[in-house]
């Protein structure tokens, strides 16, 4: 015959449901472990992402400087070339220029003294007896007059004053090619003297 189940006491129940608490208190702690152990394993994973991409855009970031100060290395590389090949071209034209020049110099002396060797040696220089001044006067335009290569320069100045109707102003007299102004001691002295035949060309300033 089957034994009859006996019913619990009352302490008997009381432990039971006493136990059956415990254990559902362990198991709401255990998933509220479990909750938080995932929370936090969700935010770690969060901030390493947040952190990866950080470390991501950092390398790119410097990626893109590396270039940047590359490309500008190379561009200051290639002016400093473009400046050297500049430099060596006008180094060179210069040495052409002066090969050039020395070449023409040496052509040109050779040439004069290849006149010189063939010119007789029995010819005597030409003797000028007159001149042929341009005066070149501030009131118009040039006066072309011939004058005896002898004459003073003082005849010069006579001519002026004649030509201008002014006997008595002041005439200075001055060359371009060279340079040279006339002094009053030059007015006592030839033309041929002061270089001014077979021609030249006479500034004139006078005091109107």
């Amino acid at each position: 015959s089957t034994e009859a189940i006996k019913p619990l006491t009352k302490e008997e129940r009381e432990q039971k449901l006493k136990e059956l608490k415990e254990q559902m208190q362990k198991k709401k702690a255990l998933q509220q472990k479990q909750d938080s152990e995932e929370l936090k394993e969700r935010e770690r994973l969060r901030r390493k992402a947040g952190q990866d991409m950080s470390e991501a855009k950092e390398r790119l970031k410097e990626k893109e400087m590396q270039k940047a100060m590359e490309a500008k290395r190379r561009e200051k590389e290639e002016d400093r070339k473009a400046r050297e090949r500049v430099r060596q071209q006008i180094e060179e034209d210069k040495r052409e220029r002066a090969a050039r020049a020395q070449t023409a110099a040496a052509s040109a002396a050779a040439a004069a003294e290849s006149a010189a060797a063939s010119k007789p040696a029995s010819s005597a220089p030409k003797t000028y007896t007159e001149t042929r001044l341009q005066l070149r006067l501030p009131t118009g335009a040039p006066v072309v007059h011939t004058f005896s290569a002898d004459a003073p320069l003082r005849d010069v100045c006579v001519f002026i004053r004649d030509h201008l109707g002014q006997p008595g102003i002041p005439v200075r007299l001055s060359t371009t090619f060279p340079r040279r102004v006339m002094s009053a001691e030059d007015e006592d002295k030839s033309l041929k003297e002061l270089d001014l035949v077979p021609s030249a060309v006479l500034m004139v300033t006078v005091a109107l």
